[in-house]
C-alpha cells in the first residue's frame, strides 16, 4: 500500500512517498532537523487525475452541478491546462455523475452561495478523493 509521509522539519514539512513499512525510519530524520518526531501518513494515489466540479447555489439552498472538468496538467503543483469535460473519465461509465453527485452533496455542509469549485483527486481504479472546495477568486489586472 503506498503512502505518503509528511515529515516535520524545521517548521516545514517535507513529502516523500513510502512503499514498504521499513521506510518509516524517516522519522529519524524530522527529529534530527527539528526535534520533533511527528509523522503525517496520508494515502498516496499514483497517477491520479484532478477533477474539479463546477458548483452553483443560492440562498435559497438550490445546488446545481455545472460539469467538470481535468486539471492533472500541471507543473510544480499549479495547473497548466483544464480539459472541460474530462475526457479521462469516459473510461469509467457513471463516474462523472458520481463525481458531480458528492460535489452536490459536499455544498450543502458548507451553507454554499455562489460558484465555486469542488476538487477531487481519481484513481486509476476510480476511486475519487475530497480535496478541498474554493471560490471563484479572480483578479483582473488594475
Amino acid at each position: 500500500m503506498f503512502r505518503r509521509v509528511l515529515i516535520a522539519t524545521g517548521g516545514k514539512w517535507r513529502c516523500c512517498v513510502i512503499r514498504a513499512c521499513r521506510e518509516l525510519g524517516v522519522t529519524a530524520e524530522a527529529t534530527a532537523a527539528s526535534g520533533d518526531a511527528g509523522v503525517c501518513l496520508e494515502r498516496y494515489l499514483e497517477d491520479a487525475r484532478h477533477v474539479e466540479v463546477q458548483v452553483l447555489g443560492d440562498r435559497h439552498g438550490r445546488l446545481v452541478a455545472l460539469g467538470e472538468r481535468d486539471c492533472s496538467v500541471q507543473r510544480r503543483h499549479q495547473k497548466l491546462l483544464e480539459e472541460a469535460s474530462a475526457l479521462a473519465l469516459a473510461l469509467a461509465p457513471g463516474l462523472c455523475g458520481v463525481l458531480a453527485e458528492a460535489a452536490l452533496a459536499g455544498a450543502p455542509a458548507l451553507r454554499y452561495e455562489n460558484l465555486g469549485t469542488m476538487e477531487f483527486l481519481v484513481g486509476e481504479d476510480g476511486a475519487f478523493h475530497f480535496l478541498e472546495m474554493n471560490p471563484p477568486c479572480r483578479s483582473s489586472t488594475p
